[in-house]
């Protein structure tokens, strides 16, 4: 009497003698009649994995929603768009903040990469010239931080507003006038 154990993450499917289907019970009783070859075939167990995330706030690469082997790795990263953050991601329940995940499928899971959107900047200030405070208008202010860029020209008062979407990120503030001060 032979008895079949499915390791973590298998189920047993049938026992076969020299490449022959014999029986789908765990447990076959076999009578030798000869020289033969039995074999317990398992296959690994298949579970549904959902990734989602908010298309507006980012981005996902490495894998997606689907049914996996038991024992696959899913290497996921969340990339945010401009003016959105990665907080984390949530796997029933539970919070990992890391940018990249690391999953070995064990069982059925909901994986979100969680994405806010920063807060809208205001920027303000007044441009004129730093010998007798006269306002400049028409002068251009830049605002740059990598590769992004915001633009503001003053009004004829030399005032000036930029709306910034992403408030979290260093900038360099240029203006463009001839005898300026930044106020």
């Amino acid at each position: 009497t032979l008895q079949a154990t499915a390791a973590e993450g298998y189920d047993f499917v049938r026992w076969m003698e020299n490449d022959k289907a014999m029986s789908d019970s765990s447990t076959y009783v076999y009578t030798p009649q000869g020289n033969a070859d039995l074999t317990a075939v398992f296959t690994p167990k298949y579970f549904d994995v959902t990734i989602s995330y908010n298309e507006k706030g980012g981005s996902v690469t490495g894998g997606g929603t689907g049914r996996y082997a038991y024992g696959t790795q899913l290497t996921l990263t969340a990339t945010p768009q401009s003016g959105w953050q990665f907080d984390g991601w949530t796997i029933d329940g539970k919070t990992i903040n890391d940018n990249t995940l690391n999953w070995t499928v064990t069982s059925a899971a909901t994986i979100q990469a969680v994405f806010t959107e920063l807060p809208m900047g205001l920027l303000s200030g007044r441009v004129t010239r730093d010998t007798d405070d006269v306002p400049i208008g028409g002068a251009v202010v830049t605002l740059r931080s990598g590769d992004v860029s915001y633009a503001a020209t003053t009004d004829a008062y030399g005032y000036y507003q930029l709306k910034v979407d992403d408030k979290s990120l260093t900038y360099d503030l240029l203006c463009q006038a001839d005898g300026y001060m930044i106020a």
